[in-house]
């Protein structure tokens, strides 16, 4: 890396941004760099190359690293809050206990990212209103791939992830209440233990997925593919299923009471050691389901 951003960087974020906006066509290359724990709230990165740079504990409040290329690059315990991250690259790159609350992840690559611990308050990692107020674009803000990305044990309550794909992702133990996940696809994902109470997975696809101990009360789950999902000790109360397919699922001594399956497709399903204590199974498709041991189990066609 050259001396002139070496200079730049030690005399500040002000210096470094009004450089940038002097020479707008200056571009450093920074990958590499070693920037463990400085100070560079409201820094201007945007579209600079940080390949496995090491931005540890870094305060990076409010900084601009739309479309930064971040691969493999050291976040772990940064202060990203408020960043904006759009379309930024960070493919295998570490988060793990970053602060991303209120960020803006709207079609970034987390392929392979480590969210282990991360606090993601209201981030919005897809398109629509914005924690600021403004609304994102479709045509800017593509589909955020966050493909086997882990956010374990991560708290997520807030976030947005509309329509992204989730495949194969880590979200066990996490806390994600009220979190946004319709249209998204999670297949074969991971979410043992979490809690998603009140989180919104309208239309998501959850196909084999695993949901065993998670918390989903008054969780939306409409339409929702939960083709061969694992649901076990899982808590539904209240949860509205309506049109959702749970086909091939497999369901032991989980929580139903007062769910809503209206219209929803039980087809074969199996319930062992369940509580449907109030379910309203109105329209389902009941045939060849079966209720072994379960409470509250309506009246099947014959």
């Amino acid at each position: 890396m050259d001396s002139e951003a070496l200079e730049l960087l030690d005399a500040g974020a002000d210096a470094w941004n009004l450089h940038r906006v002097l020479h707008a066509e200056w571009a450093p290359h920074l990958a590499g760099l070693n920037l463990h724990s400085r100070s560079l709230s409201g820094i201007n990165l945007e579209g600079l190359n940080l390949t496995g740079a090491n931005l540890a504990g870094a305060d990076l409040t409010s900084a601009r690293l739309s479309e930064t290329i971040l691969l493999r690059a050291n976040l772990a315990e940064a202060i990203l809050y408020r960043a904006d991250l759009m379309s930024a690259d960070l493919l295998g790159a570490n988060l793990a206990g970053a602060d991303l609350s209120d960020a803006l992840l709207s079609g970034a690559h987390l392929k392979g990212a480590n969210f282990a611990g991360a606090r993601l308050h209201r981030a919005q990692l897809a398109e629509g209103p914005s924690s600021r107020g403004n609304t994102i674009g479709a045509a800017a803000c593509p589909v955020c791939a966050a493909e086997r990305a882990d956010f374990s044990g991560a708290d997520g309550s807030g976030m947005d992830m509309n329509n992204s794909s989730l495949v194969g992702a880590i979200l066990e133990r996490g806390i994600f209440r009220r979190a946004n996940f319709a249209g998204s696809e999670l297949k074969s994902a991971k979410l043992s233990g979490a809690d998603f109470t009140g989180a919104d997975f309208t239309g998501a696809m959850l196909a084999y997925a695993d949901l065993s101990a998670c918390r989903l009360r008054e969780a939306k789950l409409l339409r929702a593919d939960l083709y061969a999902a694992h649901l076990e000790n899982t808590d539904l109360t209240a949860a509205d299923l309506t049109e959702a397919d749970l086909f091939g699922a497999r369901i032991r001594n989980t929580n139903f009471r007062h769910a809503t399956f209206t219209g929803a497709n039980l087809f074969r399903a199996v319930f062992r050691d369940c509580d449907c204590e109030g379910a309203d199974f109105t329209g389902a498709n009941l045939r060849g389901v079966a209720f072994h041991t379960s409470s509250g189990a309506p009246r099947r066609p014959r």
